[in-house]
């Protein structure tokens, strides 16, 4: 008996007759008097042995999935992280805004006392800048606390999306070691 080629392009495997009426095995020879459903590439395929491939492309497919779910959690962790970044930067602008802008209202209370013909290192005035300084330090503050927090927040999340596609990884390892396992069990048992 030669080898047989697989069917050109364009013929349709049948399920349990090979690929298309007979295609490739001489004529006369059924599927059945080969011992197996059909044949390619020279091969007897069995039900067997398609059940070893199919089991393996379900294997490959899982592990795929686990791969292509952390892949997708690293980029939204890289994604948090670049917020987290952009947060931290937006609230140290944002002080140095509230810096310049406190310069500048102490300033002006200051040239309201002078011209006033008020002394600004005594009394009203110097509790005036006081209280000035006190809150604008206060501003400055929350400012760069509430950065810390939100970063601080993407970057928890960050975290939370590596560990959940870690996570993806490893239970598609373990699914498809459960999925190689009932089908070697499976083939021991015919």
């Amino acid at each position: 008996m030669t080898p047989v080629t697989p069917p050109a392009v364009g013929v349709m495997a049948v399920p349990g007759g090979g690929f298309g009426a007979g295609a490739g095995a001489p004529a006369g020879v059924t599927p059945a008097a080969t011992g197996g459903i059909g044949k390619f590439a020279g091969q007897i395929l069995t039900e067997k042995n398609l059940g070893i491939i199919a089991a393996g492309v379900r294997i490959g497919g899982i592990l795929q999935r686990g791969t292509t779910a952390e892949d997708i959690a690293a980029q939204r962790a890289a994604i948090d992280r670049a917020n987290a970044e952009a947060v931290r930067k937006a609230s140290v602008e944002r002080a140095k805004i509230l810096t310049e802008h406190g310069r500048r209202l102490k300033a002006r209370q200051k040239s309201q006392f002078i011209t006033k013909g008020i002394r600004t290192n005594v009394g009203v005035p110097l509790l005036v800048e006081t209280q000035t300084r006190a809150d604008i330090t206060a501003e400055i503050g929350f400012s760069l606390d509430v950065g810390r927090v939100e970063a601080g927040r993407f970057l928890t999340s960050a975290q939370i999306e590596k560990d959940i596609g870690k996570f993806r990884k490893k239970r598609s390892k373990f699914e498809a070691i459960g999925v190689g396992a009932e089908r070697g069990l499976s083939f021991l048992g015919t």
